[in-house]
């Protein structure tokens, strides 16, 4: 069960979708992403669908703690899916707890839910990158969330994927 959370930022501000890590390194204050805002319109199976993605770091979320003692707020990053003139598709607030089935509790105790973007549209659904990763670093589990266009959502951890892309190659 995942319960969305509300989380409010004073300094909300629109940005172009890129990933900056941590904007604040006030000495002794928690370390945030800037919230990122990104929306276009993509044509699938012949109708327009509008795409939304904001991510927000969230004070109402437990903080993480690197090896170094920093601290860090994770995101929640909320995505909608509307069709035409505003027929909802999808819409859900993901944080990294929505990823957890595929990752072991010490790596989700120290990362954070870096983003989410849309990639492509791949036979009838729209997929959307997504990463967990420890905050400040390289290292990171990638995902795929694929949505149909009715609304329908999975998320494949990325390596999975191309591991029943290569069993596929090979029968």
């Amino acid at each position: 069960m995942f319960v969305n959370i509300a989380c409010s930022n004073k300094n909300d501000k629109q940005t172009d979708g890129q990933a900056v890590q941590a904007d604040s390194l006030i000495a002794g204050k928690p370390q945030r992403m800037q919230p990122s805002t990104a929306e276009q319109t993509v044509q699938l199976k012949g109708k327009d669908y509008h795409l939304f993605v904001q991510r927000l770091p969230c004070d109402s979320l437990p903080k993480v703690k690197d090896e170094n003692n920093g601290v860090f707020v994770d995101n929640q990053i909320t995505l909608r899916i509307t069709r035409g003139k505003g027929e909802k598709v999808f819409a859900k607030t993901f944080t990294k707890r929505h990823f957890a089935s595929f990752l072991e509790e010490e790596f989700l105790s120290k990362s954070i839910l870096e983003g989410i973007v849309f990639d492509k549209i791949d036979k009838e659904d729209l997929l959307f990158a997504s990463s967990v990763s420890y905050p400040q670093t390289d290292f990171y589990v990638p995902f795929n969330i694929r949505i149909s266009s009715d609304g329908q959502l999975s998320i494949v951890k990325q390596e999975d994927i191309e591991e029943n892309y290569t069993e596929e190659e090979k029968q």
